[in-house]
């Protein structure tokens, strides 16, 4: 998907380098602050800095293949979430063989405690038509009980939603507990997904995601130009929403 390098590391590294109001101008109107300006350019040079680092054709790779890849010991890193943790124990790699972080902000950045909101992939819901309504939410309220999601939680190698409490670093292991600690913050440190108010509402962000494919890892383009290309695209976005 060619706006995952984007959504998964370039908004949130915009955010941290420049705050929650540089970020969001950043898909704004005003030239003075959109991707093509100073502040545009800075975040797209620090995305950049990763190219080095990318194992070749990483940009052909689909979201479980890149997964693969590296518990194949192919990749020396590989960009997640919680989920992705039991998709490495599954493909035979050891929990003790993985550091896991939260996303780090940078040295000189607008926001110094980077927290990311947590965007929920996987859930349950109740259908107002089922047979047996009442056996199933109490089979959802059972498996939210603090004791039960802790050994869900523990045989997933994945968070629930339900709050653990002070012992959830036991239940969780280092790795879980480690990304689990990210999803802690204020408003103002915090970068949220799930807020699109800012952008154009219409943005296809596999679009917007394709220039940055072209600078990291292709080195087809330099972060001005980059910037460039979406400004005009995010431009062209505008016009449509007028």
């Amino acid at each position: 998907m060619p706006s995952t390098g984007l959504n998964w590391i370039g908004q949130p590294l915009a955010f941290a380098q420049l705050g929650k109001d540089g970020y969001e101008a950043l898909y704004g109107r005003e030239k003075s602050a959109d991707w093509g300006s100073p502040n545009g350019v800075k975040v797209l040079g620090a995305y950049d800095k990763l190219t080095p680092y990318w194992m070749p054709g990483t940009q052909t790779l689909t979201i479980d293949d890149a997964d693969q890849a590296f518990a194949q010991g192919k990749s020396a890193f590989d960009v997640g979430g919680t989920f992705t943790l039991a998709f490495l124990q599954e493909a035979g790699m050891r929990a003790d063989d993985i550091l896991a972080f939260g996303l780090p902000a940078p040295r000189e950045g607008a926001v110094k405690d980077l927290a990311l909101g947590p965007i929920a992939l996987t859930g349950l819901a109740l259908n107002d038509v089922s047979p047996r309504k009442d056996e199933a939410r109490k089979w959802m309220r059972y498996l939210s009980e603090p004791d039960v999601a802790a050994r869900f939680s523990k045989a997933a190698s994945d968070l629930s939603a339900t709050e653990l409490g002070a012992e959830s670093a036991d239940v969780l292991g280092p790795n879980l507990a480690r990304l689990m600690a990210t999803f802690k913050g204020t408003p103002e440190n915090t970068y949220n997904p799930y807020d699109t108010s800012f952008r154009p509402p219409t943005l296809d962000m596999d679009e917007a995601g394709a220039p940055l494919i072209d600078m990291s890892p292709l080195r087809q383009t330099g972060p001005a130009q980059t910037g460039l290309r979406l400004r005009k695209l995010i431009d062209s976005y505008w016009k449509e929403a007028r």
